[in-house]
């Protein structure tokens, strides 16, 4: 393998690995963001059962 090759193979995974690290985060928030929504929902119907129980 060639130096040149080399630096290219890395250029390429960095530059794939910010934009893949970029999706992830954005898609972890996604799905924290649908967990805590999930749990209000729930916490809520409880509370709102364990009220009118």
């Amino acid at each position: 393998m060639s130096k040149k090759f080399q630096w290219a193979v890395l250029i390429v995974g960095l530059i794939a690995f910010f934009i893949l690290q970029r999706w992830l985060v954005n898609a972890v928030d996604q799905l924290i963001m649908d967990a805590v929504n999930h749990l209000d929902q729930v916490v809520a119907g409880f509370a709102q059962g364990w009220a009118n129980g």
